[in-house]
């Protein structure tokens, strides 16, 4: 079987574009018997004068004349530059055309006699006043861009979501059937020999390093964070919160408990091998996120026995599964709350549980080899 797999990453070797995700499940078809997949790259320059358009809005928003947004790259004049630029590749020449991340992809393809599989995590409507950045849209921003995603689901002969959440949203929403829509959850975007074998001794712990990764210190909950570890420190836990991939605001950078490592590229092997060692040195990984798709960290935080302390949102309980690899708490939950979970966990001696549990998850599931083998047979199907 031939597979064309189209995504907007230059190459398929790309480990950043949507946190290393294009790149996984690519390498996670590559490895499939009888299965030849060919990367198609589908990158578009925005043109000149679409940046003056959101300058002009910056201004307009800056006076307080407007708080709304307009997404360029799920409109239709996106969508019809697009189709122009995919029209000048062979797209046909395969058996199964593979989409992913992106509905204005979908949208945008010619018309071919090929099933078309779309892999995402959610739907525009869900994002949409859930994700800061997809809120507040123009009205005809909204439009289109659920216009968009709901032709991608539509047009597709399956879609892959990485949870519960994503298919509800695409059946309750879109009118899609749901036996369209298959759940396979997501797996680590790391290659690591020590990925689902990293057994961890809390024994006689004395300090405890705390992870917090992300690249939005507002959405992935960083305030929440630095209050978690004040209360806990408060409590008499030493600890260390380090921080990956986002700045630490300036009221904070005099904490001597916060550890700042800036943006890790997986790109550069250097950086790479840093975030590595970081996970293998974590002992917590808190990820009080309040709008999460999924959390790819997640996947990664149990391949390598992570306990894991996040918010009941999104797709996340999919991935997060209280007292077997971690705890989810409420979405009114504060910083406090979840020092006192950590504090009761580490007092219950129960972390060495929700590590191996994670371990456990992490091999059964939460891995790309499974999602491979799912998706095989999921291809026999078409």
């Amino acid at each position: 079987m031939k597979i064309n797999f189209i995504a907007f990453a230059e190459t398929q070797e790309d480990r950043k574009t949507w946190s290393g995700t294009v790149y996984s499940i690519y390498k996670a078809l590559e490895r499939l018997d009888g299965v030849e997949v060919s990367y198609i790259s589908c990158a578009l320059k925005s043109p000149f004068w679409h940046d003056w358009i959101s300058k002009f809005l910056n201004v307009w928003r800056f006076l307080g004349l407007t708080k709304r947004h307009y997404i360029y790259t799920n409109s239709f004049l996106y969508r019809r530059l697009l189709a122009k630029e995919l029209r000048k590749k062979r797209i046909a020449d395969c058996d199964v055309i593979v989409v992913v991340a992106y509905s204005v992809i979908v949208a945008a393809l010619p018309d071919v006699n090929r099933p078309i599989i779309y892999f995402t995590d959610s739907t525009y409507s869900a994002l949409e006043d859930y994700y800061p950045e997809v809120s507040d849209l123009f009205r005809f921003s909204s439009r289109q861009a659920n216009a968009i995603c709901k032709e991608a689901y539509e047009r597709s002969a399956a879609v892959v979501v990485s949870s519960q959440w994503a298919k509800r949203h695409a059946v309750d929403d879109y009118g899609i059937d749901s036996g369209k829509v298959n759940v396979i959850e997501f797996g680590a975007n790391l290659e690591s020999e020590c990925l689902g074998r990293v057994h961890r001794d809390y024994s006689g712990k004395s300090h405890f390093n705390i992870l917090l990764s992300g690249v939005s210190w507002h959405r992935k909950g960083g305030e929440v964070a630095v209050e978690c570890c004040r209360k806990l420190v408060s409590y008499g836990v030493n600890l260390t919160l380090n921080v990956v991939g986002m700045d630490v605001p300036q009221k904070h950078k005099g904490l001597d408990f916060i550890k700042e490592y800036g943006f890790l590229d997986k790109n550069d092997p250097v950086q790479y091998r840093q975030y590595l060692d970081l996970l293998a040195d974590t002992d917590i990984f808190l990820f009080p996120t309040k709008a999460e798709c999924l959390g790819i960290v997640a996947c990664e935080a149990s391949g390598y026995g992570i306990p894991i302390f996040t918010y009941d949102t999104g797709g996340v309980p999919g991935y997060v599964i209280n007292g077997i690899n971690g705890y989810r708490l409420g979405v009114d939950s504060v910083g406090a709350d979840f020092a006192d979970c950590i504090r009761n966990v580490i007092n219950r001696g129960e972390l060495g549980m929700l590590s191996e549990g994670g371990l456990k998850l992490y091999r059964e599931k939460l891995n790309w080899d499974v999602f491979g083998m799912k998706v095989a047979r999921l291809l026999e199907s078409i």
